[in-house]
């Protein structure tokens, strides 16, 4: 079978894995006030569900590594990072660890990430993951491994990954190609079955190693509505007897994988939680990315949290924020899912170029970010998280400005 070689490869490549494979079973308001931004608010402003989930994203790219090759910089770093963080009263913190198919992290699976040493597949200086945690746990926060199941690199070539320890066996499975070249990017195919069974593998190693409040994937699933970037894997499947549009047949790779996510994670224990951040436009997230949304938050087995990104503001032309927010309300309705917003802490102080008349709004609005917070508890939300934590910036004027306002109401 086409899939003896990667399994032969991953059951080789670590004790950490104990030899065993995962095993999963696939399933076929009314405003009576307004704030200077519009939103609409409570009597009770600050009023929240005691068990709101507050997060932040921190990505690879704002750890700094590579301008920090002593484990004592780094901590210094992270202790930076989360300084304002723990300020704002968040509880959990989503960590980019494995933003390329590759680990900030010792791994058995992936090759370590150019993101924290000079050339991909270097020698780690030492454990990132375990330096944040521990910083994390003393700042009393949550962490969740947030990874990119799919891609690969963001510029490249397929040929140059053939030497990689998680790529490299992709490379030389037969039939459809599990690995594929778009946009000047580097891909894996959602189709594949040994795509399916490594970032699977990468999970479990994650979980059996490290203390971890959970996994976390963002909105990166395909990477175009083309049909020639999967054309030989659809016509695999047509060949086989498939009846489903290409968009279906999409949609229903991208689900596979996040239930068999789900299922991977809980196995580990109830406790443990599976989040997705998709994008905040529904329709795109359902023609072009292929991310089936809408079951994902009305069916419980898909994920625990899904926290789309309303990086709106109420003023928006297109897409303002409380609309938004009801739009995703209205889809979640999953008696196990909580949904949670995603807010925009990086456009603070900043002018929104694609947002017509309201351009100006994260510029002039410093009551932004906690009427944004007021408005989703109106709308019943479970929390939010703030990206990302390098723009909780209590020094710069206007930026202090808006998380004190958003501190108020947390």
């Amino acid at each position: 079978m086409k899939r003896v070689l990667l399994l032969a490869v991953l059951l080789l490549a670590g004790s950490l894995l104990c030899g065993c494979a995962v095993q999963v079973r696939f399933a076929a308001p009314p405003a009576s006030e307004q704030t200077e931004t519009g939103a609409p608010l409570r009597e009770m402003p600050g009023e929240q569900n005691p068990d709101e989930i507050r997060a932040v994203w921190v990505s690879y790219t704002e750890l700094n590594p590579q301008k920090l090759h002593t484990k004592s910089a780094f901590r210094r770093r992270v202790r930076a990072l989360l300084a304002p963080v723990a300020a704002l009263s968040v509880t959990d913190v989503f960590l980019q660890v494995r933003p390329f198919a590759d680990a900030i992290y010792p791994s058995k699976l992936f090759a370590s990430s150019s993101s924290v040493v000079k050339k991909r597949g270097d020698a780690l200086p030492f454990d990132f993951l375990a330096v944040f945690l521990t910083e994390a746990k003393k700042a009393g926060l949550r962490v969740h491994a947030w990874i990119n199941p799919y891609r690969v690199a963001s510029s490249g070539n397929v040929e140059a990954f053939s030497n990689d320890p998680a790529i490299g066996p992709l490379l030389k499975v037969k039939g459809a190609p599990c690995v594929k070249a778009w946009d000047g990017g580097v891909f894996l195919d959602p189709a594949s079955e040994n795509v399916r069974e490594l970032v699977l593998f990468g999970v479990r190693e994650l979980l059996e190693t490290y203390d971890l409040a959970g996994i976390h994937i963002d909105d990166y699933f395909y990477p175009t509505a083309d049909p020639a970037f999967d054309a030989e894997s659809y016509e695999a499947y047509r060949n086989a007897g498939g009846t489903d549009s290409l968009t279906a047949f999409r949609e229903a790779n991208v689900s596979l994988l996040v239930r068999a996510l789900y299922q991977t994670v809980k196995s580990f224990g109830k406790e443990k939680i599976f989040s997705v951040s998709p994008a905040a436009d529904i329709e795109k997230n359902e023609t072009a990315l292929c991310a089936d949304v809408r079951r994902w938050g009305s069916e419980d087995g898909f994920c625990d949290w899904l926290i789309p990104q309303v990086y709106f503001g109420f003023q928006h032309e297109t897409r303002p924020f409380t609309e938004t927010v009801q739009a995703w309300r209205a889809l979640c309705t999953g008696e196990n899912v909580r949904l949670l917003i995603g807010l925009a802490a990086y456009k603070i102080g900043k002018e929104d170029s694609f947002a017509g008349t309201g351009r100006a709004e994260w510029q002039n609005a410093p009551t932004i970010l906690a009427d944004q917070v007021t408005a989703l508890r109106a709308c019943g939300c479970g929390g939010f998280a703030l990206f990302s934590a390098s723009f909780l910036n209590f020094e710069q004027k206007l930026s202090s400005k808006v998380l004190k306002n958003l501190k108020d109401v947390i």
